[in-house]
């Protein structure tokens, strides 16, 4: 089984019965990022989003047209941030 796919369900069995965890979760991606030995990161993303959701954390996974890279990081960051720090006052 490749890395990527191992992610996901670590943290599932590694949180089993636990509760939702306080830290917020920021993660992008781009839908033509790396294919490689380790596996397919898009889809390994996707499923760390999926497990996020299951186990309830809050989290905000946003999915881009192109690579993962700096030009599509930088565009969010300014959104990323404001909902990474929209509880504090």
């Amino acid at each position: 089984m490749k890395l990527l796919r191992l992610l996901p369900c670590l943290l599932a069995i590694s949180l089993l019965g636990a509760e939702p965890k306080k830290p917020d979760y920021d993660s992008q991606d781009g839908s033509h990022d790396l294919t490689n030995e380790f596996g397919v990161w898009p889809e390994a993303n996707k499923a760390m989003a999926a497990a996020w959701k299951a186990k309830g954390y809050d989290f905000q996974f946003v999915m881009g047209e192109g690579t993962h890279n700096g030009r599509h990081g930088a565009q969010l960051l300014p959104e990323a941030m404001t909902w990474l720090w929209r509880d504090v006052r």
